[in-house]
């Protein structure tokens, strides 16, 4: 860096550092049922939450979540079922395809705020009639703004006909899926209950 001043030359070095500002985000992708043998009844819908919380040190004006299906799951049968932002998404389908979209949502960072910095979207799919004993495999990708794919753990389900009784895991007749997880508004039940009990983490 050079300064011109009374003719005279004063040649200094300046260290030009800035802050990097972005966005960032760790992540995740769940599935219900998440049983520890990876157990799912193939006639039942399997619901999935892509959750993302923006870490980085700025906003994120735009979120995009492209999830590759698994191709033996039945596309007809997608349905969202909730999202953290449903005045800002759109639902783009293209074979197995899906990409959430979030425009201008400007998602703030963690340090900023941490409840607003988090959003999700749910919804559940069907698999394929006849695919008994198939393994069907999951993850997503997201994007911040330009940032490059953040790329999710992989869910994983056996689908089967009916579960095996015995080693204390329930019956069919006893299990109950809940859903979305996590919610801001309505819970769902697969079934009739007459009592609930919510808690939170403390």
């Amino acid at each position: 860096f050079k300064t011109w001043l009374d003719d005279e030359v004063d040649e200094t070095l300046v260290s030009y550092d800035p802050e990097l500002r972005c966005s960032f985000d760790p992540n995740d992708k769940l599935v219900n049922p998440s049983r520890s043998d990876s157990l799912a009844l193939v006639d039942e819908p399997l619901h999935y939450t892509i959750r993302f919380q923006n870490t980085g040190n700025d906003y994120a004006r735009n979120v995009m979540i492209i999830d590759s299906l698994d191709a033996n799951l039945d596309m007809s049968t997608f349905r969202l079922i909730h999202t953290s932002h449903p005045e800002h998404i759109s639902v783009v389908i293209e074979g197995h395809m899906i990409r959430f979209v979030l425009n201008d949502i400007f998602l703030l960072d963690s340090t900023t705020n941490f409840e607003a910095s988090q959003g999700h979207v749910s919804f559940t799919i069907k698999a394929l009639p006849g695919s008994e004993q198939v393994r069907i495999d999951n993850k997503g990708s997201i994007f911040f703004d330009f940032n490059p794919a953040i790329i999710t753990n992989t869910t994983s389900n056996l689908m089967v006909k009916s579960f095996t009784v015995g080693n204390h895991e329930p019956s069919p007749s006893t299990l109950i899926s809940v859903y979305p997880n996590p919610t801001d508004g309505l819970l769902y039940f697969s079934k009739v209950v007459n009592h609930v009990y919510v808690y939170n983490m403390e």
